[in-house]
């Protein structure tokens, strides 16, 4: 990474069950996208995204945590880490699947000093799982492997789809939302 040029991306990430329909993941994420392209100043702020993802209704009490973390590696081994630390609050064996779609886009992009993961996870048709993951990287730079430090915020919630009162919700709010279409920021994986 050159210290003179800052990169910053996003993506967002919906899990849904094997089916051609469009799930409420589908909607929320639609909803956030269009929410945070609204303004440039915010399409990349880690702390906009955080705002907009805590207003979506019913969920529990989301569980935030940051750490600092420092590893030496490969330059190329950059998308990898990446990839890994915003699959990691996404449950079983979707994380994987993840990590790949993540890993994909960092390495298009090159490499990131900056990146927003926001997974909706509706695998399963009672519940939505976020996960939110905000990444600010820095390296050290120097000689074929750099230190790199992760400053890592991850922001994790579920909705509960079988209370009647949150569907209600759900589908009063976001029911006017489609698929993303044509986003190069968005993946929609099925489990």
């Amino acid at each position: 990474m050159t210290p003179f040029v800052e990169l910053r991306a996003g993506m967002f990430i919906v899990i849904a069950p094997k089916t051609a329909k469009i799930v409420a993941a589908d909607r929320i994420c639609s909803a956030i996208m269009a929410k945070l392209t609204a303004s440039p100043a915010t399409v990349l702020d880690g702390d906009a995204w955080q705002r907009v993802v805590q207003v979506v209704p019913d969920q529990g009490s989301p569980s935030i945590s940051s750490q600092t973390l420092s590893h030496s590696l490969q330059p190329a081994g950059l998308s990898r880490a990446v990839a890994h630390l915003c699959a990691k609050p996404v449950a079983g064996r979707m994380a994987s699947s993840v990590a790949n779609a993540v890993a994909s886009r960092i390495q298009a992009l090159g490499s990131v000093n900056s990146f927003n993961c926001l997974v909706l996870d509706q695998s399963s048709r009672e519940t939505i799982g976020t996960a939110l993951t905000c990444l600010e990287i820095r390296s050290a730079g120097g000689g074929s492997a750099s230190d790199y430090t992760f400053d890592v915020t991850t922001m994790t919630s579920s909705l509960d789809l079988r209370n009647a009162g949150t569907a209600a919700d759900l589908s009063q709010i976001f029911g006017n939302f489609s698929v993303p279409r044509d986003a190069v920021a968005f993946t929609r994986l099925t489990a």
